[in-house]
């Protein structure tokens, strides 16, 4: 709005004051007074939101409830598949037919993570009811995941196939996961060797290859672990 914007440009000029360099008590003043500018533009923003988004979220939520019961049938189907028949005999041998069970398995299972992961992202919705609403929906998206944890275990065939298939397709996951840790450790070269004095250019680089060599190694080992969890 004009008055938040007017309000930031006062806060700005005064942040350009030779005081604020020079006197404690009115650097805090002048931080206190960002502090609840950036609050009351967050509360505003939240308030726009709401009202732009508060019109389609009735739809969005009967949406989300449909998936979810979709979600829920083809839970039980991952249940009718997996479901032991009494008749099976012990091997250590994976069939071509326990790896189909298994990749659907699979299949269903990422399926409903990516549901809970799109609905925690709505559950955090500045508008009261549809936070309400898909906080509701979130227990039954546990329930699933348990049921699904219930059918693998109770089959040992498809859980011993479940292995087979998680080890193929992580296998190409670590590759970059290991290159991405080799470069975080070249990163850290310098301090690894001892080398803790360093140039203050050269130590500034080298910190900034260091994290910049970490971030990356956290997101490519979170798509890895991803996989195999």
């Amino acid at each position: 709005s004009a008055a938040s914007a007017a309000a930031q440009r006062a806060v700005d000029e005064k942040r350009r004051d030779p005081k604020d360099q020079v006197s404690p008590s009115f650097h805090t003043q002048l931080t206190k007074l960002a502090e609840r500018l950036g609050a009351a533009e967050a509360t505003v923003n939240g308030l726009k939101r709401c009202t732009q988004e508060a019109e389609g979220n009735c739809k969005l939520l009967q949406a989300q409830k449909a998936e979810l019961a979709a979600l829920a049938a083809k839970v039980d189907e991952v249940e009718l598949l997996t479901l032991p028949l009494g008749d099976e005999r012990p091997s250590d041998e994976v069939s071509e037919a326990q790896e189909s069970k298994a990749a659907s398995v699979l299949l269903v299972q990422d399926t409903v993570e990516g549901f809970q992961q799109r609905a925690e992202a709505l559950a955090d919705n500045p508008h009261g009811a549809m936070k309400l609403a898909m906080g509701r929906l979130l227990p039954g998206v546990a329930k699933l995941r348990e049921r699904l944890r219930a059918a693998r275990a109770g089959n040992r065939a498809v859980e011993r196939a479940l292995c087979r298939v998680l080890m193929r397709q992580g296998k190409p996951k670590l590759e970059p996961a290991q290159a991405a840790m080799a470069k975080a450790e070249q990163a850290e070269g310098p301090f690894l060797k001892g080398i803790e004095i360093l140039e203050p250019a050269l130590h500034q680089a080298t910190v900034a290859a260091c994290e910049a060599a970490a971030t990356e190694a956290r997101k490519v080992m979170a798509k890895a672990r991803t996989t195999l969890e």
